[in-house]
């Protein structure tokens, strides 16, 4: 019995991965085209190695793991251990205290511009985070998903649940964060501690990358202490990369081979209100070898920010089983990569425009 599913890919590479429909129900969908849309019958085992969930019975830490890569999670929240291919990028197993997706609290009182500026020595004046975990909960425990939910106190007046998802076929660890936010000018950081050892960092920008040096030698590379970014940001020596994904964060930072992805402050000038309240957003981490050309970074943050949809089609709608359709074919010879930017309707009507962009 077939169950025909139509999924649409809206990113400019064709993609596979995993999608919820409507009732709950996890499918896996492989190869829909770009900007396309594919008819996947999802009764089909999906034949991906099934994500697994283990807690350890002394420890209580958690593994999850797809087969790419797999991630060790403490009872505080944090990563102790995430490995691709074996590979272990985090430098936790030296140092405890340096465990990936550590979250800091700063005061935040820049000298001008409150709303505006982040002062360099933010650094010096770490705030107490409080980490009372409230709860822990396995949130999915699927072949195709599973995910666990940490509920905390942050801070003075805040909270903040963070959920770690890990799909089949997936190269990337999601964390969804859930942020009741009360703090007053305090400066809110997500901290990535690697062993990676590289002299530059890249960073997406509009239409591009940007590299950035990873130390602070001269007062120029100390004042790039932060760096406006898009959708990502990598740091990577030759075998070993960690790119940091996320789907609405632009301030980023990599001092020696310590990422850092800035989430929220609490300014008060000129609205005393500014930010105060709920927030939802997610990061990624993602292993990899190689650079972020060849692991494919700036695709799985496209696929982050624009996920593929899907609905169960209905009888007389459902087309032919394994049939894709997209409006364009790009061909690249060599190692060229090229992706659309853009595709619309001219203005006078007679046509389209198409907007590509080499990366």
């Amino acid at each position: 019995m077939t169950k025909p599913v139509g999924v649409f890919n809206p990113c400019s590479v064709a993609r596979s991965g995993v999608i919820q429909l409507a009732d709950g129900k996890l499918i896996f969908a492989r190869g829909v085209p770009a900007l396309g849309v594919a008819v996947i019958d999802a009764s089909v085992p999906h034949g991906q190695v099934p994500v697994s969930l283990e807690q350890d019975e002394v420890s209580g830490d958690i593994t999850l793991s797809n087969g790419l890569i797999s991630a060790v999670i403490d009872q505080k929240g944090e990563i102790t251990s995430l490995r691709r291919g074996g590979v272990d990028v985090s430098v936790a197993e030296q140092d405890r205290t340096s465990d990936l997706n550590t979250l800091e609290l700063y005061e935040d009182v820049p000298h001008m511009w409150d709303a505006w500026d982040i002062d360099a020595q933010y650094e010096d004046k770490p705030r107490d985070a409080t980490y009372n975990i409230t709860s822990i909960e396995v949130a999915s425990d699927d072949p195709l998903r599973c995910a666990v939910k940490f509920s905390r106190k942050l801070g003075a007046l805040s909270s903040i649940e963070q959920t770690y998802t890990l799909d089949a076929g997936s190269p990337r660890l999601d964390v969804h964060n859930r942020v009741d936010w009360h703090e007053h000018r305090t400066f809110l950081r997500a901290r990535f501690p690697t062993r990676i050892n590289s002299e530059r960092a890249s960073y997406e920008i509009q239409f591009g990358v940007v590299e950035r040096p990873t130390h602070r030698n001269t007062t120029w590379d100390a004042a790039k202490f932060e760096v406006c970014a898009h959708r990502w940001m990598d740091l990577a020596q030759p075998g070993l990369g960690l790119a940091i994904l996320n789907d609405s964060k632009y301030g980023h930072s990599c001092h020696g081979g310590e990422l850092g992805l800035s989430l929220l402050r609490a300014p008060k000038h000129p609205d005393p209100n500014a930010d105060i309240g709920l927030h939802e957003f997610t990061y990624s981490m993602m292993p990899h070898g190689g650079d972020w050309r060849a692991a494919g970074v700036d695709r799985e943050a496209e696929a982050l920010n624009t996920p593929m949809l899907a609905y169960v089609l209905n009888s007389g709608e459902d087309g032919v089983l394994g049939g894709r359709y997209s409006p364009i074919t790009i061909h690249a010879a060599g190692s060229a990569q090229v992706a659309v930017a853009a595709l619309k309707a001219s203005e006078d009507g007679t046509g389209l425009i198409l907007s590509l962009i080499h990366i």
